[in-house]
């Protein structure tokens, strides 16, 4: 499996597979590059150059102890970025990897990305004026008793450049819950 070494000497492994515009899939809490292997092909298939990052304590990269903070697992997907000298990417988070692009547009703002897809998070939890695609219906003056009457209905629909779809009976990993449905919103929103 082919490896980068980051700015700080740790060894990161990746997988690399098709051509055309690249697609960088990023794994949450302790799923290795392989929990996207049905994204990958499908993805890979449909004409792009499909890149899987075990981030570092993950998979088989390095699992140093030091360089934990989210902040630096995004610093480690811009360094696999200008490593590969990828431009234009398209970066697609699950969990606490979609937590690892948000850590890396904070740091780097849209620098070498065409955009961005997070599945099963949100840079921000709680809705206000300047943020409305937070939890559905969570705000600062419900979040004591939000969940009071239960959890509430979800399904935002399409809104402008953004896509948001909820999968009926997923669980929180919708890549291998509902790979099909997965595969189909990604493809529909990078097109």
């Amino acid at each position: 499996m082919p490896t980068i070494i980051t700015s700080d000497g740790v060894r990161l492994n990746y997988a690399d597979q098709g051509d055309g515009a690249p697609i960088i899939l990023i794994a949450g809490f302790c799923a290795p590059l392989e929990s996207w292997e049905l994204q990958r092909a499908a993805l890979a298939d449909a004409g792009y150059r499909v890149i899987g990052l075990d981030r570092r304590s993950h998979g088989g990269s390095e699992s140093p102890p030091f360089g934990q903070r989210i902040s630096r697992h995004g610093k480690d997907v811009y360094e696999v970025l200008a490593a590969l000298d990828l431009t234009d990417a398209v970066l697609v988070g699950g969990s606490m990897g979609a937590s690892t692009i948000w850590a890396y547009y904070d740091l780097f703002g849209a620098e070498r990305l065409r955009a961005v897809v997070t599945i099963d998070q949100t840079p921000k939890m709680i809705n206000d004026e300047t943020w409305p695609y937070g939890f559905y219906g969570l705000t600062p003056g419900n979040v004591g008793t939000f969940f009071d009457d239960g959890i509430p209905a979800t399904g935002r629909g399409l809104r402008g450049d953004r896509l948001v779809k909820t999968f009926d009976d997923c669980g929180h990993a919708a890549n291998v819950d509902q790979p099909e449905l997965t595969n189909a919103a990604i493809l529909e929103f990078v097109k």
